[in-house]
């Protein structure tokens, strides 16, 4: 009877833990959202009201659903007008902004809104520009951290645009030659009082 009852004690505890699991897509906030530097993430960055961000959802639900069975691949969603801090240090302008983390690295997506889309990027983001990111970074992290998404997006602006390349390096150059012939002008100086003082005579 005693064994029967541990029997019984044991399926509840299995019964419990799997009804505990976790939902498919995360819902993350700034306490939880360190949890981001393990594995591979993929978060979306919503508002409520947002009518682009409610069409997303069962799709953004259908994405997790498929990679749940994947290790280390998660999906998540962000409150970007209750988590503002997160918002605002993840650069979020419009809503939903998709964005993937892993290893230290962040990913931004810009493709299409369908699942074949999202899944592929999942498969393949690798392959596709990144920057650094920490989540609790110095003065000196930020300062570098700007330097290198400055540089990341020069670099598609040369790739992709070279027109624009082109016009920015152009006033570049007018602006520091503009520079220098306001620093290297000459200043006009008042002339010394030439006359020395009257001192009284004998």
């Amino acid at each position: 009877m005693q064994e029967f009852l541990w029997v019984v004690v044991v399926l509840c505890l299995v019964a419990t833990m799997g009804g505990a699991q976790e939902p498919a897509v995360v819902s993350l906030t700034e306490a939880s959202f360190p949890r981001v530097e393990f594995g591979t993430w993929l978060v979306e960055f919503y508002a409520p009201w947002c009518g682009h961000c409610k069409s997303l959802e069962p799709t953004w639900e259908a994405l997790a659903a498929e990679l749940k069975a994947q290790p280390g691949i998660h999906v998540a969603k962000v409150d970007a007008t209750v988590e503002t801090n997160l918002a605002s240090r993840f650069n979020i302008r419009g809503y939903p902004t998709l964005k993937l983390f892993s290893d230290g690295r962040l990913y931004d997506y810009s493709g299409g809104r369908d699942l074949e889309s999202l899944k592929a990027w999942a498969a393949g983001f690798r392959e596709t520009s990144s920057t650094a990111f920490l989540l609790n970074p110095t003065a000196a992290d930020r300062v570098w951290l700007w330097m290198e998404r400055y540089a990341t997006d020069m670099y598609v602006v040369v790739v992709h645009r070279p027109e624009m390349a082109a016009t920015l390096l152009a006033m570049g150059f007018l602006s520091g030659l503009l520079t220098a012939l306001v620093l290297c002008l000459p200043s006009k100086k008042t002339a010394p009082n030439q006359s020395a003082p009257k001192g009284k005579q004998d």
